[in-house]
């Protein structure tokens, strides 16, 4: 019995570890150096035009852990019933786990969801705040604020110069009737290698914790500015780590 939950543990630690590497694998781009002198810029101030929806990946997230949890629930299910036979077993069985897991997920995200009433209320208020809030600048300037710790900041134009876009501002909406900010960002880094000028370019994601739809519906703009903030904070956080 004592190797039989040995074996059982040993895997669900596999499992779990190679979940948290896939998720937290980070890239550098090492286009600079920390010291350098820098400057920061956004290519865009377009945020009259900058258009706000609501999608619904959030349900295709909900389908995702579904198969996530069905995986670690096959495996699991492979070393009670395969024994010493696990290591040929339980991959077939966390297979069958993750196609079911997420099949269900799918059943759920599609079952549910927001209203088109509240979509399209949702849609209009964070419009509204998001014309009036200044995305770009508010990003730009988080940027500069972290950056200064790391680099000289200087005034653009300049050899070594970051720009930053925010390429994508949406809500996720999830099968149980919450919705997720989401923010991505796109970084091009101008740098001189050899006397020539070099570019290159990484794309920053964010998710917001996901709150019912209520919540944002009812808020005022002092708790849309918060959660903003957390978003262009948590990108800049990304971007300055990875430069």
């Amino acid at each position: 019995m004592f190797n039989l939950n040995s074996q059982i543990f040993r895997l669900f630690t596999c499992i779990c570890l190679a979940t948290l590497s896939a998720c937290s694998s980070t890239s550098k781009l090492n286009a600079i150096q920390q010291g350098d002198s820098v400057a920061f810029v956004t290519k865009s101030y377009s945020d009259k035009i900058l258009t706000f929806k609501i999608t619904n990946k959030g349900v295709g997230e909900d389908a995702a852990t579904g198969g996530k949890t069905g995986a670690v629930g096959g495996a699991i299910a492979g070393g009670l019933l395969c024994g010493p036979w696990i290591v040929i077993c339980a991959p077939f069985l966390a297979l069958t786990g993750a196609v079911g897991g997420g099949a269900v997920g799918a059943v759920v995200g599609n079952a549910t969801g927001i209203s088109a009433e509240n979509e399209a209320t949702l849609t209009n208020k964070a419009t509204t705040y998001i014309q009036s809030s200044e995305p770009h600048k508010n990003l730009l300037t988080e940027v500069i604020k972290q950056a200064s710790k790391n680099f000289t900041v200087v005034d653009s134009p300049y050899s070594n110069e970051v720009s930053i876009q925010i390429t994508s501002l949406e809500f996720h909406s999830f099968s149980d009737g919450r919705v997720a900010l989401s923010l991505e960002a796109t970084v091009v880094v101008d740098y001189l290698e050899n006397g020539r000028t070099r570019a290159q370019t990484k794309t920053y994601q964010y998710q917001s914790p996901p709150e019912f739809v209520e919540t944002w519906l009812e808020q005022d703009d002092n708790f849309y500015q918060q959660r903003f903030n957390d978003a262009y904070r948590t990108i800049t956080d990304n971007i300055i780590r990875t430069l």
